[in-house]
């Protein structure tokens, strides 16, 4: 209509109205960027949790561990790949029991003519002053060599039972230092060969364990044997026993190559042996200590390792006492 209207008004009391509301947008804004930010967290944790989960089933399967937690199955592309994980999962356990069964088929098989083999090796040791010098000679290379085929069968043997869940376990209570003092007896002339002190001294009394005896027995030769072998000569030996509250543990510590942290994390694997220029000449499969954790895992403790390259390592298992 051409008209207008015109107000005046103080400044201050315009920028104070000017200010709320200034005030007031920027709350407004900050609330909703909170808001935002949840609401991208709580996506960003929905699409990442399963991808986390995924992860930690994959590093567990190359361990050998079939056993997974999977994320649920949905409709977006992680649970596609959840699925094709699950059948990799089925694949390789079926291959593993295939693996395991045709090895306690073959090694039990074996069994017989290593027997037969080092039988008649004995045979002809026995008749040794028939033979000429150099038929000796071959006769107890023979002999040697039937001896670790046959350490080896059995060890091949222990894994496919163990493996396959056929591992017999009879614990009772037994006498762990009557059995330490068995062993050590047993590995003297390794200790003398090799001119190493070794040292156990046990508690007063006897300290009871549930165990199987000869299970026991076979983890204590194979922990004090690896400490022989893998200490200088003229090195020195510690095997300790330390009571506590529901278990007891037995620790044998050496003062030999030790090994680096990468090497402990795999040393309980099948197979797995530490591979340096020092151990270069030692003999060995790489199963003795995975059938010392199965062992022990399976009467009921724990077993681990403390190293430090050139320092020496401490190999020490828990057992439940009796």
């Amino acid at each position: 209509m051409g008209w207008g209207v015109t107000a005046e008004l103080p400044v201050n009391e315009a920028m104070q109205t000017v200010g709320v509301l200034v005030r007031q947008i920027i709350v407004a804004a900050l609330l909703l960027l909170a808001l935002l930010i949840f609401i991208s967290v709580l996506v960003a944790r929905k699409i990442t949790k399963p991808l986390r989960q995924l992860q930690v089933a994959v590093e567990q399967v190359g361990d050998g561990k079939f056993d997974v937690v999977l994320p649920r199955i949905g409709n977006d592309e992680v649970s596609e790949l959840t699925i094709a994980f699950k059948f990799m999962i089925k694949g390789l356990q079926e291959l593993e029991r295939l693996k395991d069964e045709f090895v306690f088929i073959a090694t039990h098989e074996l069994r017989t003519p290593v027997t037969a083999i080092r039988g008649y090796t004995e045979m002809l040791q026995d008749a040794a002053g028939a033979l000429p010098a150099q038929l000796k000679n071959f006769v107890s290379e023979l002999s040697k060599v039937g001896a670790r085929l046959a350490h080896l069968i059995n060890d091949l043997l222990e894994v496919a039972r163990s493996q396959a869940g056929r591992l017999k376990i009879d614990t009772t209570p037994q006498n762990l230092v009557g059995l330490i003092n068995g062993v050590l007896a047993e590995v003297t002339p390794l200790i003398s060969e090799k001119n190493h002190i070794i040292t156990f001294v046990p508690s007063l009394g006897n300290i009871m364990v549930m165990a199987d005896e000869s299970k026991l027995k076979e983890i204590i030769t194979n922990l004090v044997s690896n400490a022989i072998k893998y200490t200088s000569t003229g090195g020195r030996i510690i095997v300790e026993i330390e009571s506590r509250v529901a278990d007891v543990v037995t620790t044998v510590r050496d003062n030999g190559i030790g090994m680096a942290a990468a090497d402990q994390a795999k040393l309980f694997q099948r197979f797995y042996r530490v591979e340096s220029s020092d151990t270069k000449g030692i003999e060995g499969t790489g199963l003795g200590l995975f059938i010392v954790r199965q062992l022990v895992e399976h009467m009921g403790g724990k077993i681990w390792v403390a190293s430090a390259k050139g320092q020496g390592s401490a190999f020490s298992f828990s057992l439940p006492k009796a």
